[in-house]
């Protein structure tokens, strides 16, 4: 399963808009709109303290990430150049910051693995804390940019909307890459099922989107599987009827059509069979959506209805074989 969703814009922009407007500003990602990324001052600086077990785990990622890009990257051990360190509470090392000359531009905070931090340092090298505008080809192009794209699809009357989503991408471009691109240059809205599946720990992350990738890239057609960290979304498990204290990995269905709702069990395991059966009796009925607190539950209407039944004669034709529903029939259903 892909890593990276570009998924439904007004729910990225439910759950992040409010973070967003209530912290401060950042110091701005570019010195000005007309510098260029090679005139940029911009330098990634770990600050760690010796012996520490989260420093010397650090050590080892920083070591791989910088062997791999030439991005302007320093290790400062916190007590041997201690003039050079800013204060932090023994429990905070080791910090990672983006300065920019002895400006800080922004303190990162994501995983410390050697990956991560050049999918930032990436980031840092090509954003200018706007979304990019993208064009109709480009567009497949920027879904594999990054482990997690956010695209908005929007017509050029929707300014608002547009104002929001920059918003959002300002806040949050440290961990995910956003972009824009006119509605009319993409031919068709997806309107298809969205499986969430929620975990914090990065390792059960990891797990199901190696067991879940065929899954997710067979079925990508007719749905859309996310594999997420709640912490990044706080909100998004309540919207999804889901209650914390029965643990993760969680999950749910978002039909985006209809705007139903359909937590998983949390006594189902979530590999391929168990999420096509129970994706099946949502499909036929058998599952009611989430009601919100307060709101009137959903009259289901069956997906299935048999009319009539009865048996159907068939008649044997030597040399011919019959199929009804993709079954081979013999004389009688």
């Amino acid at each position: 399963m892909r890593n990276f969703r570009a998924i439904s814009l007004n729910l990225v922009l439910r759950l992040l808009v409010g973070a967003a407007c209530q912290d401060g500003d950042q110091t701005p990602l570019r010195a000005g709109s007309e510098v260029s990324a090679g005139e940029e001052d911009l330098k990634l600086v770990a600050y760690v303290k010796p012996s520490d077990e989260k420093s010397l785990s650090l050590e080892q990622e920083w070591t791989a990430a910088r062997s791999s890009t030439t991005f302007p990257m320093e290790f400062i051990n916190a007590f041997s150049e201690s003039q050079r360190c800013p204060t932090f509470m023994p429990e905070e090392y080791p910090v990672i910051r983006l300065l920019r000359g002895e400006e800080v531009v922004v303190d990162y905070t994501g995983p410390r693995t050697s990956q991560e931090i050049l999918r930032f340092i990436n980031r840092a090298s090509n954003s200018r804390q706007v979304p990019i505008s993208l064009t109709k080809e480009e567009v497949d192009a920027f879904k594999d940019a990054d482990e997690f794209t956010c695209i908005a699809h929007l017509d050029p009357s929707e300014t608002a909307l547009a104002t929001t989503f920059s918003t959002v991408a300002e806040k949050y471009w440290t961990d995910f890459s956003f972009a824009t691109t006119s509605s009319t240059a993409h031919s068709s809205v997806r309107g298809w099922p969205m499986i969430y599946i929620l975990s914090p720990s990065p390792s059960t992350l990891s797990s199901l989107r190696s067991e879940l990738h065929d899954f997710a890239k067979k079925h990508y057609a007719s749905l859309t599987v996310v594999a997420a960290d709640p912490t990044y979304f706080p909100d998004l498990p309540a919207s999804l009827g889901l209650d914390l204290q029965d643990g993760y990995p969680a999950g749910a269905v978002h039909q985006l059509s209809t705007g139903k709702i359909y937590p998983y069990p949390n006594d189902r395991g979530f590999t391929p069979r168990e999420l096509q059966s129970w994706g099946l009796d949502v499909w036929q009925g058998r599952v009611r959506p989430f009601t919100p607190p307060g709101q009137e539950p959903i009259q289901e209407k069956e997906n299935v209805k048999i009319v009539t039944s009865h048996n159907l004669k068939v008649k044997k034709i030597p040399g011919l074989k019959i199929k009804i529903g993709g079954r081979q029939v013999r004389d009688e259903l």
